[in-house]
């Protein structure tokens, strides 16, 4: 089931339930006037409109009574729980990179929300923007869900105790204190955002299970992802699919063509979604630049190339303006 409404992936959703039997909650009544089964959320083509996952998420508060039910979720997620998006950022060739990952194909688990990286001189803040139409509650519950799961990640990925700061709008109970350790950090609560604040030269840690052919397979199953969603942004979609080639990226003037639109339409239609061509080929080529510096035998003029830039140092400075630092300095 793909819903024509935001959606929340279905393998989060039976997650949750079977979280739940903890405390004696059974399926049965979680889903209860809901149209979904079991059966149905255990198929990984199965998405859940949010506004069902939203009475999942708080009809889980209600019958469980557990405030701290968000951090209880985040330590059953393991990286495979997220598909390729998970694998992408397990075989990525460093932090950075499992970043780049994470912000360019969330959205095929769910829009739920979006992560938004910032570097500013030695730090850099992962804020996690949720969609505010669905409350209080699943906000708690989504923002200590994914805190708890990237504390988790990161110290698999990286073989690593990693610290930083997390910060989260909702305000602090006394059931939040034994994920604290968790979490490896100072926890702020009541704060204007949800996000990571972190020591940039994280950024640069190599993982553990780095693999550029992995790497390369998982991120065109995530493109493909993004482009079967298209009953979501069309246009957008689209582009995305037709945009890569096998030594670089398509023009405007040759993705509209392929649209059979003119590149006068094509611009309308996604600044009418929020986004425009260059930000979409910005986002790819980003992605990719990732996965070709694994590659070490690559010298910086063929990436370069690659990915459409005339020289390197065109590349250079592109790829200081996405993650703070040059291409080769890890």
């Amino acid at each position: 089931m793909r819903a024509d409404a935001p959606t929340f992936h279905g393998s989060y959703a039976l997650h949750l339930l079977q979280l739940v039997e903890r405390w004696d909650v059974s399926a049965d009544a979680m889903l209860d006037g809901l149209d979904l089964d079991v059966e149905e959320l255990s198929d990984p083509r199965t998405y859940v409109p949010l506004t069902a996952a939203r009475t999942l998420v708080e009809r889980a508060f209600a019958l469980t009574e557990e405030p701290a039910l968000g951090f209880f979720m985040g330590t059953t997620l393991r990286l495979s729980t997220h598909g390729y998006l998970g694998f992408a950022a397990l075989a990525a060739k460093n932090v950075s990179g499992a970043l780049a990952v994470a912000e360019r194909f969330v959205s095929t688990r769910t829009d739920a929300l979006r992560f938004v990286s910032r570097r500013d001189g030695a730090r850099v803040a992962l804020t996690v923007e949720v969609n505010p139409a669905l409350g209080d509650t699943f906000t708690t519950f989504l923002v200590g869900t994914v805190f708890v799961t990237i504390a988790y990640a990161a110290e698999l990925i990286t073989q690593r105790r990693l610290e930083g700061v997390a910060e989260v709008t909702f305000a602090e109970r006394p059931e939040f204190a034994r994920f604290h350790g968790v979490l490896h950090g100072d926890i702020r609560y009541g704060q204007p955002t949800n996000r990571l604040v972190f020591d940039a030269s994280i950024l640069d840690l190599p993982l553990v299970m780095a693999d550029e052919a992995a790497s390369r397979l998982a991120i065109e199953q995530c493109e493909a992802e993004l482009s079967r969603m298209s009953d979501l942004e069309p246009a957008v979609a689209e582009v995305r699919r037709h945009l890569p080639t096998e030594g670089g990226f398509r023009s405007l003037e040759s993705v509209a063509s392929r649209m059979h639109v003119s590149p006068r339409t094509l611009k309308r239609k996604l600044a009418s979604a929020g986004t425009s061509f260059s930000q979409l080929l910005d986002e790819m080529r980003r992605v990719r630049a990732e996965a070709l510096l694994q590659d070490r035998s690559l010298g910086l003029e063929d990436i370069a190339a690659r990915l459409g830039y005339a020289n390197a140092a065109n590349f250079s400075r592109a790829f200081r303006r996405w993650t703070g630092r040059t291409p080769r300095s890890s």
